[in-house]
């Protein structure tokens, strides 16, 4: 992710994005997959996620770790619906009860989508992009709990606001208490 951010901020060639994906994973198939998702993320066609995407790499560029959780979480929920709802889910879950278990969020996904092994990995696979961004993290009991709650300053806030409204077809700036928001202060 941070990669393809520079690749649009102009920091990085798309060919060296390309030569690393291929070092990191050796894999045809999957390094397709990656390089599709990172496409639709960080180089979509749709204007109004492109300039998310570029002003999301100007953000990291200017920030610190902290820029990259929320700009990373703004791009992602603006190009997958199931991100975001993982996400509100997730956050629903931890402001009632501290903490979930991933069954417990793959059961209200399951609810929404239908049981499907497709809706299993999706969902772990957010759980692994927010560990990985540094939202989560997994107590002694493997219960998702929050990690450091990234602060969003002015501008990361406009960039959650942005990403959300593309997720929820909506022009409301979230409030305080929005699921989206609760893994970050």
């Amino acid at each position: 992710m941070l990669m393809a951010s520079e690749v649009v901020h102009g920091d990085t060639d798309r060919a060296d994005l390309n030569s690393r994906l291929a070092l990191d994973i050796p894999a045809k198939e999957v390094r397709q997959k990656v390089t599709t998702i990172l496409g639709k993320i960080w180089f979509p066609s749709d204007p109004g996620r492109a300039a998310l995407a570029s002003d999301a790499a100007s953000y990291i560029a200017a920030g610190d770790e902290n820029a990259r959780a929320l700009s990373f979480t703004a791009v992602t929920i603006a190009t997958y619906p199931f991100f975001g709802q993982v996400l509100e889910t997730v956050g629903r879950l931890i402001a009632i009860q501290g903490s979930c278990a991933s069954g417990e969020v793959h059961r209200r996904m399951f609810e929404r989508h239908g049981e499907s092994r497709t809706i299993s990995l999706s969902g772990a696979r957010a759980f692994r992009s927010m560990i990985d961004w540094g939202l989560l993290d997994r107590d002694a009991q493997k219960r998702l709990v929050p990690k450091q709650r990234p602060s969003a300053d002015k501008a990361g806030r406009v960039l959650l606001d942005r990403g959300a409204n593309f997720f929820r077809g909506s022009i409301t700036p979230l409030s305080n208490g929005d699921p989206l928001l609760l893994l970050f202060r």
